[in-house]
């Protein structure tokens, strides 16, 4: 037997002893715990022989200082216990970041009967965003209390970057809306005399306006945080769209109360002008 097979044995001897005291560990446990040893012992193998030529008696060495198969394995148990919050979450299981299927997990159900829950909770309009806020806040609870490594670092300037440029966009669109209710003021002054004194059914952008663009950065800005968050690559792509589609939709909303607001000033441009031909089918037209 070559030096390199024999140090091969050796190693796969030593894992199998340490995975025999980690009966209690499921499969997939195990398997990840014996992995991360595995690849410790080989570095430590790899950073000695650059000094020692003889890896049989590298590799003996490097073993002697991981101890024995039973005192390793309750390390690796040790170890693992401390790094439990990040096993809250389920990450190969996880649809954006496993905090539904870690959930499931912990509790012993189906994670997609989790996940369903919360879909249906969510059709509920003003749960929503808190949900959405809820969920973010735990993933964030359990980063922060993790290990380093145990989980996907997080790139804190696209988040800040997509948060700032949903919230840049809602107050754009409210303070262009703002703007043209001014102008359309002041032509109402010019054209009619009087500002925009408009029956109620045509100047409710006026009212619910600030209403709107508040229930908009609610739905919206976790939409925002989460597409940058490491979720899988198919949902970071469908979130970005669905803040996107939440922003056009507020703009359409405007678009069509600014609308009103003109049709609403004809109207009453109608009711001033009772003499001139053609008012009376105007105000029928639009009332």
């Amino acid at each position: 037997m070559s030096d390199h097979e024999e140090k091969k044995t050796k190693i796969t001897n030593y894992l199998r002893e340490v995975g025999a005291h980690l009966k209690d560990v499921d499969t997939d446990g195990r398997r990840v715990l014996l992995t991360e040893l595995n690849a410790r012992i080989q570095a430590d193998v790899k950073g000695r022989a650059s000094s020692n030529g003889q890896d049989v008696t590298v590799v003996e060495e490097v073993l002697g200082d991981f101890g024995s198969p039973a005192s390793q394995a309750a390390q690796l148990l040790d170890e693992s216990a401390e790094a439990d919050g990040a096993t809250i979450l389920s990450w190969e299981n996880r649809v954006w970041l496993g905090v539904c299927a870690g959930v499931a997990q912990r509790i012993g159900i189906e994670p997609n009967f989790v996940r369903l829950v919360l879909v249906v909770l969510g059709f509920v309009p003003p749960l929503l965003p808190f949900l959405m806020t809820a969920y973010l806040g735990f993933y964030a609870v359990v980063y922060v209390s993790s290990p380093k490594g145990a989980l996907p670092r997080l790139r804190v300037f696209p988040i800040v970057r997509r948060t700032i440029a949903a919230a840049l966009a809602g107050v754009g669109l409210y303070a262009g809306a703002y703007v043209l209710l001014l102008v359309l003021s002041r032509m109402s002054k010019q054209i009619l005399g009087t500002g925009l004194l408009i029956d109620g059914k045509w100047n409710w952008l006026l009212t619910q306006n600030q209403p709107m663009l508040f229930w908009v950065m609610v739905y919206v800005m976790p939409v925002a945080v989460m597409s940058a968050m490491p979720v899988k690559s198919s949902w970071a792509g469908t979130l970005e769209k669905v803040v996107k589609a939440t922003l056009a939709l507020y703009a359409m909303i405007i678009c069509v109360g600014l609308a009103y607001m003109v049709t609403g000033l004809l109207v009453n441009g109608a009711d001033q002008f009772t003499d001139s031909p053609g008012t009376d089918a105007i105000r029928q037209l639009f009332q």
